[in-house]
């Protein structure tokens, strides 16, 4: 429980994270209201869509909280203190991931929370069921993204990699590299376009696999990066 209790204290007393927090709970639910120019006539439809679109750029928030919470250990230089207090390596790396994916699964709630509120007031739209449903199928594409992104931390030792490799990928880069191969669909984030459609689009690949694909890879990058971390000196 100690771990535990250490690792929520890095987080609360990191202001950029903090910070990224909340600007993900402020802004996602925004987006909802100003990503597009509002119609003069308003559908349930088009809200949904609006929503779908503000929880895909809502991964960037995930993105880079998880980058920063493990990155963290690298950038203070505080990782050897950290194994010092303690030194099972499994156990600290499992620690870490429980608390960041804890904390993602409460960031996604408030976000949720606060899209429904907007929603209501802005759409005069009741609709929570539809929100939970998108909310509980994001936050199953967003554990296998922070896996991912987690674990190519811990193979760079950086946090510029992982984080420039993840938000080009998000904002634009993988649609660019489609063009080029269809296995390009097969990649991360990618692989779970199909998540944030209303109804799937036909060259994406259909949304159970991709999510199933995506956790593929968080599983194999996390194997890999296991052994790379029992394996490494610290100095």
């Amino acid at each position: 429980m100690n771990s535990f209790r250490s690792e929520y204290l890095k987080f609360i007393y990191n202001k950029w994270l903090l910070l990224t927090v909340l600007a993900t709970i402020i802004l996602v639910p925004l987006f909802v209201i100003f990503l597009h120019e509002t119609p003069s006539y308003i559908t349930e439809d088009y809200v949904l869509t609006q929503i779908l679109e503000s929880f895909y750029l809502g991964q960037a928030g995930i993105i880079i909280i998880t980058i920063l919470f493990i990155g963290q250990e690298f950038n203070d230089s505080t990782l050897r203190s950290s194994l010092l207090a303690n030194p099972i390596r499994w156990k600290f790396f499992f620690t870490k991931l429980i608390v960041i994916l804890s904390i993602s699964v409460l960031v996604w709630s408030l976000v949720t929370f606060c899209t429904i509120f907007v929603v209501y007031m802005f759409y005069s739209l009741l609709i929570p069921v539809f929100i939970y449903t998108f909310a509980i199928r994001i936050m199953l594409v967003s554990i296998g993204l922070i896996v991912i992104c987690f674990s190519l931390v811990l193979i760079t030792r950086s946090i510029v990699v992982p984080m420039g490799i993840s938000l080009s990928f998000l904002l634009g880069l993988g649609q660019m590299l489609l063009q080029f191969s269809d296995a390009f669909l097969y990649f991360p984030i990618i692989s779970t376009m199909n998540s944030f459609f209303m109804t799937e689009n036909q060259p994406y690949i259909p949304s159970t696999i991709g999510i199933a694909i995506q956790f593929l890879w968080g599983t194999l990058l996390l194997f890999f990066s296991i052994l790379l971390f029992r394996k490494r000196i610290v100095r």
